[in-house]
């Protein structure tokens, strides 16, 4: 389990709450986690997941381009 996701782990503790509220629509739990002030520990979990997927597929797409590169200049040399 990511840091992130543990509701009990110190980051996601009370002593980071903003003494706002999460800005996620609908959400009324306290804002605060040791990654951002503005989501609660939940919201914030899902946000963190959501941005890390992406950049493993960014990574992923990468890497493909970067074999479809190195084909080209292999067929060049």
């Amino acid at each position: 389990m990511k840091l992130c996701d543990d509701p009990t782990a110190p980051q996601n503790g009370a002593e980071h709450h903003t003494g706002k509220l999460c800005i996620e629509q609908g959400c009324d739990k306290p804002a605060g986690t040791a990654w951002s002030p503005f989501w609660c520990q939940a919201c914030n979990a899902k946000r963190l997941n959501r941005v890390s997927e992406q950049l493993q597929l960014a990574v992923e797409h990468f890497d493909e381009m970067e074999a479809i590169r190195a084909d080209r200049r292999a067929a060049r040399d």
